[in-house]
């Protein structure tokens, strides 16, 4: 899951020699915000740059496996207080990165955001259940499908979806669910895709440790 993401965007159309030296540095910033920003995490981080052609948009992430969700719940207390450690975390990672990054543009950014969106999209369900806009049922369901848009593996997808039911379940809703109401709301609004263009993913091979540039 993506537990830290800076995004800008630049004017500038850049060449394919110019997007892979600016996507190494891209790349160089997350694992040093990853080693910054998560220390107390026992989880393998992940560093990923995205660039994708037009204006030039930029992705700078952190990734890590869902897994860490037991972890932080088995020394917070609860799951929903490690993923509001990882919010708050993310946050200030996605700030650093974007200030990093923006160091290395050819151009000043016309758009700049910084997010935490695998914690932000959970402890929205969190605030809905308590808010009595949707059931617990539904908030595991919507649990569920963000993991695996995020492509967890499925023994992870199993143990963190079971925490995160059990503790759904016992929220107290400030006020009850109105018939029907559920349909409506579960699900919520599907994620934006980002893929608009041509697109060059940088990443470092785990078994090689050496930087791969994906072309699509």
């Amino acid at each position: 899951m993506i537990v830290s993401e800076a995004y800008l965007r630049i004017p500038t159309a850049l060449s394919p020699g110019e997007k892979r030296e600016l996507g190494a540095v891209m790349l160089r910033i997350a694992e040093n915000a990853g080693r910054e920003f998560f220390t107390r995490y026992e989880v393998r981080l992940i560093g990923e740059a995205v660039i994708e052609d037009g204006s030039s948009k930029l992705w700078v992430r952190i990734r890590t496996s869902a897994i860490v969700l037991l972890g932080l719940a088995g020394s917070y207390g609860t799951a929903r207080s490690g993923i509001e450690y990882i919010w708050k975390d993310g946050k200030v990672a996605a700030e650093w990165m974007a200030d990093q990054l923006e160091r290395s543009l050819p151009d000043h950014p016309e758009d700049r955001r910084r997010r935490a969106p695998a914690a932000a999209r959970l402890l929205r369900l969190f605030e809905r259940v308590e808010a009595g806009e949707i059931s617990a049922a539904d908030a595991t369901k919507r649990a569920e499908e963000i993991l695996r848009e995020y492509r967890e593996d499925a023994d992870t997808i199993t143990a963190v979806v079971a925490q995160l039911r059990h503790e759904f379940a016992s929220i107290q809703a400030n006020k009850p669910i109105r018939p029907n109401q559920t349909a409506r709301t579960s699900l919520g609004r599907p994620p934006t895709p980002i893929r608009t263009g041509n697109r060059l993913s940088v990443f470092r091979d785990p078994r090689t440790g050496q930087i791969r540039f994906v072309e699509e």
